[in-house]
Protein backbone atom coordinates (compact mmCIF):
# COMPACT_ATOMS: atom_id res chain seq x y z
CA UNK A 1 0.00 0.00 0.00
CA UNK A 2 1.14 3.81 -0.82
CA UNK A 3 2.19 6.07 2.16
CA UNK A 4 -0.99 8.43 1.30
CA UNK A 5 -3.48 5.10 1.50
CA UNK A 6 -6.00 5.54 3.61
CA UNK A 7 -6.14 3.73 6.45
CA UNK A 8 -8.58 2.81 9.62
CA UNK A 9 -8.14 1.18 12.75
CA UNK A 10 -10.82 0.00 14.23
CA UNK A 11 -11.69 -3.42 16.55
CA UNK A 12 -12.49 -6.44 14.38
CA UNK A 13 -16.60 -5.67 13.83
CA UNK A 14 -18.38 -3.66 11.98
CA UNK A 15 -19.64 -0.76 14.50
CA UNK A 16 -18.53 3.01 13.74
CA UNK A 17 -16.11 2.13 11.25
CA UNK A 18 -18.83 0.06 8.72
CA UNK A 19 -19.74 2.97 6.86
CA UNK A 20 -16.09 3.99 6.34
CA UNK A 21 -15.65 0.91 4.86
CA UNK A 22 -18.61 1.22 2.73
CA UNK A 23 -17.93 4.58 1.28
CA UNK A 24 -14.62 3.51 0.02
CA UNK A 25 -15.83 0.10 -1.20
CA UNK A 26 -18.17 1.82 -3.46
CA UNK A 27 -16.12 4.59 -4.46
CA UNK A 28 -13.64 1.75 -5.51
CA UNK A 29 -10.67 3.32 -3.61
CA UNK A 30 -8.22 1.45 -2.23
CA UNK A 31 -7.80 1.16 1.87
CA UNK A 32 -6.09 -0.63 4.16
CA UNK A 33 -7.23 -1.91 8.27
CA UNK A 34 -5.59 -2.33 11.84
CA UNK A 35 -8.18 -4.12 13.34
CA UNK A 36 -7.75 -4.59 17.17
CA UNK A 37 -8.50 -8.20 18.18
CA UNK A 38 -8.11 -8.92 21.46
CA UNK A 39 -8.19 -6.64 24.67
CA UNK A 40 -4.79 -7.42 25.19
CA UNK A 41 -3.71 -5.23 21.82
CA UNK A 42 -6.27 -2.53 23.06
CA UNK A 43 -5.15 -1.67 26.39
CA UNK A 44 -1.65 -1.57 24.63
CA UNK A 45 -3.11 1.13 21.89
CA UNK A 46 -5.61 2.79 23.90
CA UNK A 47 -3.30 5.39 25.84
CA UNK A 48 -1.85 6.36 22.11
CA UNK A 49 -5.37 7.21 21.22
CA UNK A 50 -6.37 10.97 21.44
CA UNK A 51 -9.44 10.34 23.22
CA UNK A 52 -9.31 6.79 24.06
CA UNK A 53 -11.89 5.43 21.83
CA UNK A 54 -11.97 4.27 18.16
CA UNK A 55 -11.97 4.33 15.29
CA UNK A 56 -9.14 6.32 14.21
CA UNK A 57 -8.05 7.23 10.60
CA UNK A 58 -5.29 7.69 8.89
CA UNK A 59 -4.26 9.12 5.41
CA UNK A 60 -1.09 10.79 4.19
CA UNK A 61 -0.01 12.66 7.61
CA UNK A 62 -3.28 13.22 8.57
CA UNK A 63 -4.74 11.47 11.60
CA UNK A 64 -8.65 11.72 13.14
CA UNK A 65 -9.79 10.95 15.70
CA UNK A 66 -14.47 11.48 16.40
CA UNK A 67 -16.45 9.17 13.60
CA UNK A 68 -18.88 11.86 13.11
CA UNK A 69 -15.20 14.00 11.90
CA UNK A 70 -13.96 11.11 10.18
CA UNK A 71 -17.16 10.59 7.81
CA UNK A 72 -17.45 14.62 6.80
CA UNK A 73 -13.41 14.68 6.09
CA UNK A 74 -14.49 11.78 3.96
CA UNK A 75 -17.82 13.35 2.84
CA UNK A 76 -15.99 16.56 1.79
CA UNK A 77 -12.49 14.92 0.33
CA UNK A 78 -14.55 12.55 -1.89
CA UNK A 79 -17.72 14.38 -3.27
CA UNK A 80 -20.11 12.81 -0.80
CA UNK A 81 -20.93 15.97 1.44
CA UNK A 82 -23.93 17.19 -1.41
CA UNK A 83 -24.06 19.96 -3.79
CA UNK A 84 -24.62 23.43 -1.80
CA UNK A 85 -24.64 24.11 2.15
CA UNK A 86 -28.24 23.31 2.48
CA UNK A 87 -27.78 19.95 1.45
CA UNK A 88 -24.44 19.50 3.42
CA UNK A 89 -26.64 20.56 6.09
CA UNK A 90 -28.75 18.27 5.65
CA UNK A 91 -26.53 16.05 5.67
CA UNK A 92 -25.39 16.28 8.82
CA UNK A 93 -29.21 16.59 10.12
CA UNK A 94 -29.63 13.22 8.96
CA UNK A 95 -26.64 11.67 10.60
CA UNK A 96 -27.16 13.55 13.83
CA UNK A 97 -31.26 11.89 13.83
CA UNK A 98 -29.59 8.17 12.69
CA UNK A 99 -26.46 8.66 15.26
CA UNK A 100 -29.36 9.02 18.06
CA UNK A 101 -31.05 5.84 16.97
CA UNK A 102 -27.58 4.25 16.96
CA UNK A 103 -27.30 4.80 20.48
CA UNK A 104 -30.81 4.06 21.25
CA UNK A 105 -30.60 0.87 19.85
CA UNK A 106 -26.39 -0.25 21.56
CA UNK A 107 -27.41 1.16 24.65
CA UNK A 108 -30.25 -1.56 24.70
CA UNK A 109 -27.77 -4.59 24.41
CA UNK A 110 -25.42 -3.30 27.76
CA UNK A 111 -28.35 -3.82 29.81
CA UNK A 112 -28.73 -6.65 32.12
CA UNK A 113 -31.93 -7.88 31.50
CA UNK A 114 -32.35 -6.67 27.31
CA UNK A 115 -33.46 -10.20 26.34
CA UNK A 116 -37.32 -9.70 28.22
CA UNK A 117 -36.98 -5.89 26.47
CA UNK A 118 -36.47 -6.53 23.53
CA UNK A 119 -39.62 -7.03 22.16
CA UNK A 120 -41.46 -4.15 23.95
CA UNK A 121 -37.94 -1.90 22.30
CA UNK A 122 -38.67 -3.07 19.05
CA UNK A 123 -42.41 -1.51 19.26
CA UNK A 124 -42.07 1.26 21.16
CA UNK A 125 -38.40 3.02 21.00
CA UNK A 126 -37.28 1.67 17.80
CA UNK A 127 -40.64 2.07 16.32
CA UNK A 128 -40.52 5.62 16.96
CA UNK A 129 -37.27 6.11 16.19
CA UNK A 130 -37.88 4.19 12.65
CA UNK A 131 -41.42 6.31 11.88
CA UNK A 132 -39.34 9.59 12.39
CA UNK A 133 -36.30 8.58 9.92
CA UNK A 134 -38.84 7.46 7.66
CA UNK A 135 -40.95 10.89 7.80
CA UNK A 136 -37.23 12.54 7.09
CA UNK A 137 -35.88 10.65 4.57
CA UNK A 138 -39.74 11.01 2.26
CA UNK A 139 -40.13 14.69 3.37
CA UNK A 140 -39.65 15.71 -0.50
CA UNK A 141 -40.28 11.91 -2.55
CA UNK A 142 -42.17 9.49 -1.08
CA UNK A 143 -39.54 6.89 -3.02
CA UNK A 144 -36.61 8.71 -2.71
CA UNK A 145 -33.08 7.04 -3.83
CA UNK A 146 -30.81 9.00 -1.58
CA UNK A 147 -31.04 10.63 2.00
CA UNK A 148 -29.84 14.09 0.23
CA UNK A 149 -30.21 15.50 -2.78
CA UNK A 150 -30.07 13.71 -6.39
CA UNK A 151 -26.83 11.53 -5.51
CA UNK A 152 -24.98 9.44 -2.56
CA UNK A 153 -23.92 11.30 0.49
CA UNK A 154 -22.43 10.19 3.48
CA UNK A 155 -25.83 10.22 4.87
CA UNK A 156 -26.44 7.22 3.13
CA UNK A 157 -23.73 5.20 4.06
CA UNK A 158 -24.45 6.00 7.49
CA UNK A 159 -27.96 5.24 7.24
CA UNK A 160 -27.27 2.05 5.77
CA UNK A 161 -24.90 0.80 8.69
CA UNK A 162 -27.90 1.43 10.63
CA UNK A 163 -30.76 -0.09 9.20
CA UNK A 164 -28.57 -3.20 8.19
CA UNK A 165 -28.33 -3.50 12.36
CA UNK A 166 -31.89 -3.07 12.31
CA UNK A 167 -32.51 -5.69 9.73
CA UNK A 168 -30.10 -8.52 11.45
CA UNK A 169 -31.72 -7.84 14.97
CA UNK A 170 -35.43 -6.76 14.40
CA UNK A 171 -36.20 -7.30 10.96
CA UNK A 172 -39.74 -6.47 11.54
CA UNK A 173 -39.54 -3.58 12.50
CA UNK A 174 -37.16 -2.69 9.51
CA UNK A 175 -39.49 -4.03 7.30
CA UNK A 176 -42.78 -1.89 9.07
CA UNK A 177 -41.23 1.16 7.56
CA UNK A 178 -41.64 0.16 3.84
CA UNK A 179 -39.59 3.82 2.50
CA UNK A 180 -36.60 2.45 4.94
CA UNK A 181 -36.93 -1.11 3.83
CA UNK A 182 -36.61 -0.58 0.34
CA UNK A 183 -33.55 1.96 0.48
CA UNK A 184 -31.90 -0.74 2.29
CA UNK A 185 -32.46 -3.91 -0.40
CA UNK A 186 -31.69 -1.21 -2.65
CA UNK A 187 -28.68 -0.37 -1.44
CA UNK A 188 -27.19 -3.27 -0.97
CA UNK A 189 -27.19 -4.33 -4.48
CA UNK A 190 -25.77 -1.58 -5.58
CA UNK A 191 -22.36 -3.49 -7.34
CA UNK A 192 -19.52 -2.69 -5.39
CA UNK A 193 -21.82 -2.93 -1.94
CA UNK A 194 -22.71 -6.50 -3.27
CA UNK A 195 -19.47 -7.40 -3.62
CA UNK A 196 -18.16 -5.93 -0.45
CA UNK A 197 -21.27 -7.95 1.49
CA UNK A 198 -20.47 -10.94 -0.64
CA UNK A 199 -16.73 -10.92 -0.65
CA UNK A 200 -15.82 -12.01 2.97
CA UNK A 201 -13.90 -9.40 3.95
CA UNK A 202 -16.54 -7.97 6.52
CA UNK A 203 -16.73 -8.38 9.78
CA UNK A 204 -19.58 -10.49 11.27
CA UNK A 205 -19.50 -9.29 14.63
CA UNK A 206 -22.09 -6.18 14.33
CA UNK A 207 -20.63 -4.52 18.10
CA UNK A 208 -20.04 -5.74 21.36
CA UNK A 209 -22.80 -6.20 24.06
CA UNK A 210 -23.08 -6.92 27.31
CA UNK A 211 -22.33 -10.83 26.76
CA UNK A 212 -19.82 -10.33 24.17
CA UNK A 213 -19.46 -9.94 20.73
CA UNK A 214 -22.80 -10.02 18.73
CA UNK A 215 -22.92 -11.78 15.32
CA UNK A 216 -24.31 -11.07 12.64
CA UNK A 217 -27.45 -13.70 13.46
CA UNK A 218 -29.01 -13.65 9.33
CA UNK A 219 -28.15 -17.16 7.26
CA UNK A 220 -24.69 -17.28 5.86
CA UNK A 221 -23.73 -14.11 7.84
CA UNK A 222 -21.21 -15.94 9.73
CA UNK A 223 -20.02 -18.11 6.96
CA UNK A 224 -18.21 -15.62 5.43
Amino acid sequence: MAADTPRIIYFDLRGRAEAIRLMFEELGEAYEEQRVRSNAQWHAMKPQTPFGSLPIYEEGDLRIAQTQAIYRHIARTRGLYGKNERERTECDVGAEAINEAIDDFWRLFWQTDYKEKMESFATGMLAVRLLDLERWFTRADPSPAYWVGSGPTYTDYFAYRFLDDVDAVFPAALAARPALFAFHRAFEKRPRIGAYIASGRRPTVLGIIIDGPMFDPRPGARSQ
